[in-house]
């Protein structure tokens, strides 16, 4: 018979587990996955700007999970996965993999001019022009020369600068605030900037009105030239008396530090109109139509009762510069089962006895035979709650998010545990209410009580001399519940 209390206490925990039965499963965001369920069909959203790996996602066998990155307009997004059935690769990555691997080293041009000098002035009339005149002749040609540079290199590394600004300011920007429209308007505008008046792009002409900055005219030729005469007026200079070198050594060193310049910012443009080129036949090669702002990777569909794990790295690729860049790895875990293991203790009806002999006193009194000896009599002690280690497999009838991270779950089944009293083993069986992974279970326990025999009692008076008292454990079955916590199987 259980006792009324006890009765009292169980109905409260009862009360407990069916309010959290009746919690009301809040819905994710529609169609994302939630982490603490097995996910039937959901997509995993990552943020571009502000990657962070998300939560391991479990999925049913059958599910399709869909990672979606909105991407910035000029970057290729891949998923690298250990399936061997994966999507197919992303077509403008293989298109511009090897596409202006040099783009981000060069620097669009560098202002490298002679500086402003006076010409020199005209010889008196009549006077011979000694060989040491003759040099500075040349030399004082070659610096009007060279200050003449300045204005078509400067023309030239304004345009490159310009056109290589505008392709990083589109490139950088973020996913999400640009639309189809944006980025065909910035590749029809950048290729022809780079162009010049006489490209065609998508069947029509550029239409604008000057040369492009990968093909305007770079002074290579007359700085070629220029070399080639200080080439000369060097054997010149060291046929000189030492009184004229010392003399003319100031301006020589000028006009050959101001060629090595020239030459240096000439190959400086040449390879940054070649990058532009090459950067804007890459722009040319996007579809619009088909470089959508949000890419979308299916992956999973599996035969049923398949059980597989996939980790999904997520990469960024510039398809200018071909530079990798790793947003986040996505974990996801397909698996047809529905049981469930949890550990933990069984709280239950049953009262632990044990029988002891003890002197019987009566208002602080010892009670004695008439030969002075002391009575005793047989005491019942009990412990309460009975608390018993147990170990549960569950079959789950069905489980809800609550949040994203959250669950409740609905399961039946039983367990094994044991009995720290008796030292046997106790079973046990009934439903189980989950949330996250902290399960509720009211159950029928199976267990050994312990009582007295031959024909013994408790309070029974034994006399001064008591015997051995004579006890046996029998199966009973009481009301429990349990308190576990799942255990990750899958």
């Amino acid at each position: 018979m259980v006792p009324e209390r006890t009765l009292h206490r169980i109905g409260a925990m009862v009360t407990l587990v069916a309010a959290a039965a009746g919690l009301v499963a809040r819905p994710v965001a529609a169609g994302d996955c939630a982490t603490a369920i097995a996910n039937k069909k959901c997509d995993v959203r990552i943020d571009r700007e502000k990657p962070v790996a998300p939560l391991p996602v479990r999925v049913t066998s059958t599910a399709v999970v869909t990672i979606t990155v909105p991407r910035r307009p000029l970057e290729a997004i891949t998923f690298d996965t250990a399936l061997a059935d994966t999507a197919a690769p992303d077509v403008l990555g293989a298109i511009f993999t090897a596409f202006v691997p040099g783009l981000q080293a060069v620097t669009f041009g560098s202002r490298s001019v002679a500086p402003q000098l006076a010409p020199p002035p005209p010889p008196p009339p009549g006077v011979v022009r000694t060989l040491a005149d003759q040099v500075e002749d040349v030399l004082d040609d070659m610096l009007v020369e060279q200050r003449s540079l300045k204005a078509p290199l400067d023309a030239v590394e304004t345009r490159i600068d310009n056109a290589g600004e505008e392709l990083a300011t589109f490139a950088a920007t973020a996913a999400g605030t640009w639309h189809v429209a944006d980025l065909a308007a910035f590749r029809r505008h950048f290729y022809c900037n780079v162009q010049g008046k006489d490209a065609t792009i998508d069947g029509s002409m550029c239409g604008v009105p000057e040369r492009g900055a990968g093909t305007m005219p770079l002074p290579a030729g007359v700085i070629n030239g220029l070399r080639v005469r200080l080439k000369g007026v060097l054997e010149q200079f060291e046929r000189l008396s030492p009184d004229d070198r010392r003399a003319l050594a100031p301006k020589m060193d000028h006009v050959s530090n101001t060629q090595r310049l020239l030459e240096a910012s000439l190959e400086s443009l040449e390879k940054a109109q070649v990058a532009l080129v090459a950067a804007a036949a890459t722009v040319k090669a996007i579809d619009p139509k088909t470089a959508q702002p949000i890419v979308s990777h299916p992956i999973g569909g599996f035969a049923a009762g398949t059980n597989r794990t996939a980790t999904v790295e997520v990469v960024a690729k510039d398809l200018i510069s071909g530079e990798k860049t790793k947003l986040t790895s996505v974990v996801i875990h397909w698996g047809g089962t529905s049981w469930e293991v949890s550990g933990g203790v069984l709280f239950s009806a049953l009262h632990n006895r044990e029988f002891s002999n003890s002197p019987i006193v009566e208002n602080g009194v010892p009670r004695l035979n008439e030969k002075g000896e002391q009575l005793t009599e047989i005491v019942e002690t009990q412990t309460r709650p009975v608390v018993v280690p147990f170990v549960l497999t569950h079959y789950r009838f069905g489980e809800w998010p609550v949040g994203s991270q959250n669950r409740v779950a609905i399961l039946f089944g039983g367990g094994i545990g044991v009995n720290p009293y008796s030292k046997s083993a106790d079973f046990a069986l009934g439903p189980s209410i989950a949330f996250r992974g902290l399960m509720l279970s009211p159950m029928l326990h199976w267990t050994q009580d312990q009582t007295l025999t031959g024909g013994l009692t408790p309070g029974q008076e034994l006399g001064p001399a008591p015997p051995d008292l004579s006890t046996q454990r029998h199966w009973v079955r009481k009301l429990a519940i349990g308190v576990t916590y799942r255990i990750a199987i899958n």
